[in-house]
Order: C-alpha cells, then sequence, then structure tokens
C-alpha cells in the first residue's frame, strides 16, 4: 500500500495485524531480557513513556545514566578495556545542515565553509574570525565582544 494513500478497510486489518505482531514480538523480548525484575508487563506495556525513576519501580530498567555510563558498562561486562565509540553516521555541523536545506551538496566543512563565504561575500578571514568568537561564545570562554578587530604585527 502507499502510506501518502488513504487505506482501505483490507488495507488497515492487515497493518493493524503487523502492528499486533511487533508488539507481542516486542513484549517478548523485554520479557526474556528483563526476567524476573518486571511485573505485569502487560498492564505497562501501553506505549506509555517513562521516566527514568518510574522504569525502574517498574524493573525496565536498573539505573539511570548516559549513553557513556551505558557503553562503559557493556564493555565492563564484556571485559574489554581498551575501546572507542564512533557516532555514525557522523554528526553533520550547522552549516552543512543550512546548506543541504538550501539545496546544496556538501561533502566536506571545507566546501560548506567556501560555500557560505561566498554565499554571504565575506572575506575568509571574516568568516574564520566569526566561527572562533561563535566557539569562544558556546564554550563561555567571551565575556565582551568589541565592535573591531586589533591585529598585531
Amino acid at each position: 500500500f502507499d502510506i501518502m494513500e488513504h487505506l482501505d478497510a483490507s488495507q488497515r486489518k492487515e497493518l493493524h495485524k503487523q502492528m499486533e505482531l511487533i508488539f507481542e514480538q516486542f513484549k517478548r523480548r523485554v520479557a526474556q531480557g528483563r526476567g524476573k525484575k518486571i511485573r505485569n508487563l502487560d498492564k505497562i506495556a501501553t506505549g506509555k513513556v517513562f521516566t527514568g525513576s518510574q522504569a525502574i519501580k517498574l524493573g525496565l530498567a536498573d539505573k539511570i545514566g548516559t549513553l557513556a555510563d551505558a557503553v562503559a558498562l557493556a564493555a565492563k561486562k564484556a571485559k574489554i578495556k581498551n575501546y572507542r565509540v564512533i557516532q555514525l553516521p557522523k554528526p553533520k555541523s550547522l552549516a552543512e545542515l543550512f546548506l543541504e536545506q538550501l539545496g546544496y551538496k556538501v561533502s566536506s566543512m571545507e566546501t560548506a565553509n567556501n560555500l557560505i563565504i561566498n554565499m554571504a561575500g565575506i572575506s575568509p578571514e571574516l568568516f574564520i574570525r566569526t566561527k572562533q568568537v561563535i566557539k569562544m561564545m558556546s564554550e563561555g570562554k567571551i565575556l565582551t565582544i568589541m565592535p573591531y578587530y586589533i591585529r598585531l604585527k
């Protein structure tokens, strides 16, 4: 069926059947993974989103932590001491996202920077300084920005 078109009765019925199958598979996997830590799975598996504290009380989680905490715990349980985490796909910069929204194909940050310099009609030096100021501001390192640039020779 086409997701852009309205579903007829038989398509709705088939979609509902598939959703039920996926939901039952999900509940089986939760029950296998959590074991006796979780009670009343059918009562809490309603699609509701729980806070971390609620999830712990319900047996859905053991403790609250970050993704880094979870990776470190998994490495510890697997007895892996040296590992690295990579994010795939690599996150795009604000410049890359902006240019892609304008229809440009951006293959690298250098390409993105050059496109912005050309589109804005500014000098590469001004662009680099602006990026440096934005970076320092985001790191909380700037108290005041002066309306001029001093260059020492």
